[in-house]
């Protein structure tokens, strides 16, 4: 009770972000670790955190602004400008500055950790129904994801005979005895692991795509069946 609303401390940073007033703050800092000033500036960037939070939650309920994997994105970034700023008010800041910067914080850092819990269950609650509508599939899911495997290891192979070629060239051409043959068969190495990582990956875009219209095809034909079970009020 008592403590000045953030908003009003908010609108003394001349529309500058959270971001930049955290990045003038451990300017500040380098010059002097302690100070009124430093705690105010705090203060400040605690109010500018919590009217950030606000607005990102207020368009999350809304369903307005950004998509919600940015507006994810965003809410975790300023929850750990969140706990940088309360290092710095336990450096800088007395108790009842620090306390106010905490009232505004906390219900603002509530809300937010709630939020992105409930879009991780939700995304989870979002994959297993799909896992189980795909669960006929899954051995063909299971063999994309072997041949991604092979895939990577070609790539990373690519790279080693590539490495391993330029080696043996160098010894060829500084006279090595038996260098000749190593270039040949590093060569012919080369050319298989290409050609495996290429039936590799032709095989897993196949199979993907094969997978994906059996699943869509299924989707398709539950979501008329749900359609054609509705009463007449649904239409």
């Amino acid at each position: 009770e008592g403590v000045v609303p953030y908003e009003e401390v908010a609108d003394a940073r001349l529309g500058m972000t959270a971001e930049d007033l955290l990045d003038a703050v451990r300017d500040v800092e380098k010059v002097t670790s302690t100070g009124p000033e430093l705690a105010e500036a705090y203060v400040v960037c605690a109010a500018a955190v919590t009217a950030e939070l606000n607005t990102a939650l207020r368009q999350c309920e809304a369903g307005e602004g950004p998509p919600a994997g940015m507006l994810a994105m965003a809410i975790s970034e300023q929850l750990e400008r969140v706990e940088e700023i309360r290092a710095g008010l336990r450096r800088s800041a007395t108790r009842p500055t620090a306390a106010a910067a905490r009232h505004w914080l906390a219900p603002a850092e509530r809300a937010a950790h709630n939020w992105l819990h409930y879009r991780w269950r939700e995304r989870l609650q979002k994959a297993s129904t799909l896992l189980r509508r795909g669960r006929r599939h899954a051995p063909l899911l299971l063999v994309s994801s072997l041949l991604s495997v092979l895939c990577g290891l070609g790539n990373s192979s690519r790279l080693y005979y590539h490495g391993l070629l330029v080696e043996t060239a160098a010894a060829v051409a500084r006279g090595t005895p038996g260098s000749r043959g190593r270039v040949w068969d590093t060569a012919r190495a080369m050319l298989v692991m290409e050609l495996l990582a290429m039936l590799a990956e032709i095989l897993r875009s196949r199979i993907l795509d094969l997978s994906k219209e059996v699943m869509v095809r299924k989707l398709r034909v539950d979501l008329f069946r749900s359609l054609l079970s509705q009463d007449l009020e649904f239409f």
